[in-house]
């Protein structure tokens, strides 16, 4: 189990994930965004890149799910 504490002034913001859940979730985003790249461009490098593009969008905008 992982534990996310969302807000640290209360307990009940508090997120418990299975960590085996959490790796089926970055396989997927892996294979995901491999299939939307050229194979030359499936590298470490673009990987790295993408991710912190995500990062940054995620900090700019609200997330609903």
């Amino acid at each position: 189990m992982l534990n996310i504490i969302q807000n640290d002034f209360e307990p009940a913001n508090t997120t418990y994930l299975d960590e085996d859940k959490v790796n089926l979730v970055v396989e997927s985003v892996i294979e995901t965004i491999k299939e939307g790249l050229p194979e030359e461009a499936q590298t470490v490098e673009v990987l790295e890149f993408i991710t912190d593009r995500i990062k940054e969008r995620v900090k700019e905008k609200r997330i609903e799910l």
